[in-house]
């Protein structure tokens, strides 16, 4: 049964809290959910109860530091495209632009935005908010988003201002933050902008999570090597000293498979090229290992949720 858009979520956000969770050595709980690897969405359902294990179990500081791991958005083409911004005004145009693929429920409605500041605001409708956790969560992705694109001593509020909470002060999450701050869904934030601003190629490439195993992390990086290669298991256990059933474990293992690691590769690294540079879509389907530009454009709204012309336009309107 097909699901319901206002019942989707980015799946490459919960992979990225996933990370980040696992990073601050923190268990959210039982029924941790595994987006798969080839679909642009995940359950916005799982994604919310993962976020309030995590307010319950660790407080709002937890989430918000989802953000500090924002880098390892680069796996993702839409990541990507947030990470290639270059100021907190680029930064939240994109965001805008790209929202409705990756967040398909409470939009961040932007009241204003300048080159050092903006308010935000993430209430959704008064018989739908989208509770403190996902607040925490968003409002700590965006904090992560700002500084990628060069907006140093980074201060978050949330709330009203006539009673505003400060959970994050010169880039650095609060302490012992009450869990009601966000329930107002305002958030103000402000900045100095990067006196040179980051190279977009300098956050574009992530590391395979450190939570695989150290075959599936080298089939990875094989893969990604060449993608005009067909690997199969064989090969690659030519190449690694492993026995393709051991690779083939392994991969089994960490919850992936071959075909869509190689996907995976070949997207992310179309991304990187619809965002760096004007060659066709045909060029760029054949240099990433496509057999055909209609293959590449119905594998990259696949996994993206959106064609390659509108990644591209998006990215750079």
């Amino acid at each position: 049964m097909k699901r319901a858009k206002d019942d989707l979520t980015g799946a490459a956000l919960v992979r990225l809290m996933q990370l980040s969770f696992a990073e601050q050595g923190i268990s959210p709980g039982d029924g941790e959910l595994r987006p798969r690897l080839n679909t642009p969405h995940a359950s916005l359902s799982e994604k919310t109860a993962l976020a309030e294990a995590v307010l319950a179990r660790h407080g709002p500081s937890a989430l918000l530091k989802v953000g500090q791991s924002v880098s390892r958005l680069a796996f993702d083409p839409l990541g990507a495209a947030l990470l290639a911004a270059r100021s907190g005004p680029d930064l939240i145009g994109r965001w805008r632009r790209l929202e409705r693929y990756v967040h398909t429920r409470h939009p961040v409605i932007v009241h204003s935005v300048s080159e050092t500041e903006a308010l935000l605001d993430h209430r959704g409708e008064p018989d739908d908010p989208p509770g403190p956790a996902v607040d925490y969560l968003l409002s700590g992705l965006f904090a992560g988003l700002l500084a990628a694109a060069g907006c140093s001593e980074l201060r978050l509020t949330i709330g009203p201002d006539r009673e505003p909470t400060v959970v994050i002060e010169a880039g650095a999450v609060m302490e012992g933050i009450p869990p009601v701050a966000a329930q107002t869904g305002l958030w103000r934030f402000n900045w100095r902008p990067s006196a040179k601003p980051p190279a977009p190629h300098a956050v574009l490439y992530a590391p395979p999570d450190q939570r695989l195993s150290k075959p599936t992390r080298d089939i990875i990086a094989l893969v990604e090597s060449d993608l005009l290669v067909i690997w199969s298991l064989a090969l690659l256990a030519r190449q690694l000293g492993h026995s393709p059933r051991t690779l083939q474990r392994r991969l089994t293992d960490d919850g992936l498979s071959l075909q869509g690691l190689r996907r995976l590769s070949q997207i992310r690294q179309a991304s990187l090229m619809l965002l760096g540079g004007t060659a066709s879509l045909t060029s760029i389907g054949f240099a990433c290992g496509f057999s055909d530009s209609a293959h590449f454009a119905r594998t990259f709204k696949k996994t993206t949720g959106m064609s390659p012309t509108e990644f591209r336009m998006s990215a750079r309107a």
